[in-house]
């Protein structure tokens, strides 16, 4: 669930609130990703596994979601006027990664990009991600069960967001 507004009175309510879907949600709000080479199984900081019935929709929807973090990170960057570091990963672990999520890995933003633009396409992409419409199944897992299937599964890859 999203909303826009947190309005306090003498109780707090919120207004334009968004239903969401799970999956949509905490691949915005991962801190990790392991995910297996089908992409039909992923496991979201080590708690919540997810199994979508296709793996080309595993692969789509995990590059909205990079996206948008990375237009995320970069209004931040911008308004802040910070220098951020924009790798999502640490070079050494980017090699280890499939060739199609070290693609994912080395997406970037324009530098020379202002604030007003990257929120125009940080809305278009929201809209697309949200939209998006994957057929999953969820399953919360022990940190016993992550061990033994993720951990120990050379099949997975871990994909670290910054």
């Amino acid at each position: 669930m999203f909303y826009g507004t947190l309005l306090e009175t003498q109780k707090p309510f919120l207004t334009s609130v968004m239903c969401t879907s799970a999956l949509h949600t905490l691949l915005v709000a991962a801190k990790r990703v392991d995910i297996d080479d089908s992409c039909i199984r992923f496991v979201i900081d080590g708690w919540v596994l997810f199994q979508l019935e296709a793996g080309h929709l595993g692969r789509d929807i995990l590059h909205l979601a990079h996206r948008i973090r990375l237009l995320l990170h970069t209004i931040m960057r911008l308004r802040l006027g910070q220098m951020f570091d924009q790798s999502s990963l640490p070079d050494s672990h980017v090699s280890t990664l499939p060739k199609w999520l070290q693609e994912i890995a080395a997406m970037q933003v324009d530098e020379h990009t202002d604030a007003d633009s990257v929120t125009v396409q940080l809305r278009n992409h929201i809209k697309t991600f949200f939209e998006y419409q994957v057929k999953h199944s969820v399953v919360r897992i022990k940190d016993t069960e992550y061990s033994a299937n993720v951990r120990a599964n050379s099949s997975f890859s871990r994909f670290t967001f910054f």
